[in-house]
């Protein structure tokens, strides 16, 4: 039997978000099935690899593919209807099944209108295992509800084997820090009951062991030659004292490693964060929210101000950066509650692109946005271009929208702006000997960071953008032009200002290895 592991298609074909993240769902997946079967597979991650419906097709024709297994996100659902009635035309006996995000919570949707054979609920390591046989079979493991198979994990996760790096064509995936770092996978599910998000891993904390999580980062750092990581858990912290165990392991080993992941602030301590920056943590990724308590505890969040500024200090103390995450809109949301927000991130040094409050299927916010009759079809919904939660698509609050847009926007740029003085304040006797200056990133920092030096005394010093993404280099950014870092001829003379604050030693490192005499402010 001969199966195809594949990712989708945006509806808006701007979107690229997931084009630089390597599909880990599919590599365990991969890798189950050929511990447990004699199956060939293959994966392809088709926005990666840049490739249309048609491309598809003609491979798949080229191919004696049996099964066609698709990761699918709300976000492709259009991708999901064009592609499975093309292939369902063209080769009506491969059997296509679809999995992830998209029919685990909206499973109606999937059955409905796309031409599919089979829909996972959940995780689907062990129940694409329990599909492929049964349709060797020719009887397919379905449940009372037609042609849905529900997910579920092994009762001890160590069974799982660790992705098929390989198959994922590991090597093609261009890594920037902190979310496009070498993915890690230590445990699936989160307790925690927040009303905006979506749990595709469901309630349940479920985790490896810390010996067999060790034993894959060992393969990861002496076979695959990587050194920094992102743990793509749905919270890493959820367990201190495992957290601990972990740092002390590496710490032992005495590896030589950086790398991120996500935690409630109220999870950290200071034993913890003195463990995590021996270890090599170099950022967390934390869920602040607000900076009001009334939204807070719209919200279902429980934290509490005074605890997120002490762990934010702490974090600090331990230089270690803190990647806060910010939703601006939340149903009760007044510009009171939003000064409140601006003021607690400039007060605790920290800045966030803010995000927008977006209803998603199967959440509590869902629920609020129905009741309001703010929903279209479902449908029409699904259809819909764009997901992204940095755009202003959903009013919740009572504020005109026009007025809250405005206000929004212009609290970004001013905190922002704070986060910036923050360090260039510091280092003014560094901009005003430069003989040029050069902005190291063209992400939401150093834009903002231009915008700052252009209209300042040092404008004319600017000299151009530097960055490690080979698709922005030799283009223009603001009107001042990108390029890679070895292009860039940086001179002794010349300033570096590093515009990534999640690692920017990695990017310090690489400029002192081009001129060891240049000039750098890290904005972090």
């Amino acid at each position: 039997m001969n199966i195809l592991l594949m990712t989708g298609i945006a509806n808006d074909p701007k979107d690229t978000d997931l084009a630089d993240h390597m599909p880990i769902g599919l590599g365990y997946i991969a890798a189950n099935i050929k511990k447990l079967t004699d199956y060939n597979i293959d994966i392809i991650d088709v926005e990666h690899k840049g490739y249309s419906i048609n491309d598809l097709i003609e491979i798949i024709r080229n191919s004696s593919i049996d099964i066609i297994g698709i990761s699918a996100f709300i976000s492709n659902y259009l991708f999901c209807i064009e592609f499975t009635k093309k292939i369902k035309d063209c080769f009506p006996n491969i059997k296509i099944v679809i999995g992830g995000p998209l029919p685990t919570s909206t499973p109606e949707l999937v059955l409905d209108n796309c031409q599919v054979d089979v829909i996972v609920k959940g995780a689907g390591e062990m129940a694409f295992i329990d599909i492929v046989n049964n349709i060797k079979l020719d009887s397919y493991y379905y449940n009372s509800n037609n042609n849905v198979v529900i997910g579920y994990f092994p009762e001890n996760m160590d069974d799982l084997p660790s992705p098929d790096w390989e198959l994922m064509d590991y090597k093609s995936y261009h890594y920037l820090p902190p979310w496009s770092d070498f993915p890690i996978l230590s445990s699936r599910g989160c307790p925690y009951k927040c009303n905006y998000c979506y749990k595709i891993n469901g309630d349940v904390f479920k985790e490896r062991s810390i010996d067999n999580l060790f034993e894959e980062l060992l393969f990861v750092i002496n076979k695959l030659e990587r050194k920094t990581f992102m743990m793509q858990d749905d919270l890493f912290f959820v367990k201190p004292k495992r957290v601990i165990n972990f740092c002390n392991k590496i710490i032992e080993n005495k590896l030589d490693i950086k790398w991120s992941a996500i935690s409630r602030i109220d999870l950290l301590n200071e034993e913890v964060a003195k463990l995590l920056s021996k270890a090599g943590c170099k950022s967390v990724g934390i869920g602040i929210e607000s900076g009001s308590k009334d939204m807070l505890k719209a919200m279902n969040k429980k934290l509490s101000l005074e605890k997120t500024a002490k762990n934010l200090a702490i974090l600090r103390k331990y230089n270690i950066k803190a990647m806060p995450y910010v939703i601006i809109g939340y149903p009760g949301e007044t510009l009171e509650t939003l000064k409140e927000t601006e003021r607690f991130l400039i007060d605790n040094k920290i800045y966030s692109g803010m995000t927008y409050a977006f209803p998603f299927p199967a959440t509590e916010l869902w629920n609020i946005a129905k009741e309001r009759n703010m929903l279209p079809d479902l449908k029409d919904y699904a259809g819909r271009k764009s997901f992204d939660v940095s755009k202003f698509q959903w009013n919740f609050t009572s504020i005109e929208s026009n007025i809250l847009h405005k206000y929004v926007e212009s609290m970004k740029n001013r905190v922002l702006s704070a986060f910036i003085d923050n360090y260039l304040n510091d280092n003014n006797h560094k901009l005003d000997k430069a003989d040029n200056i050069f902005i190291y990133g063209v992400g939401f920092l150093g834009r903002g960071l231009y915008d700052k030096l252009k209209n300042s005394k040092f404008s004319d010093k600017v000299e151009a953008f530097i960055d490690d993404d080979p698709s922005r280099n030799n283009k223009d950014c603001m009107g001042l032009r990108v390029y890679s870092l070895k292009e860039a001829n940086i001179k002794s003379n010349d300033l570096c200002i590093i515009a990534n604050s999640y690692f920017p030693e990695i990017m310090e490192e690489k400029v002192k290895n081009i001129n060891n005499n240049i000039s750098t402010i890290t904005l972090a």
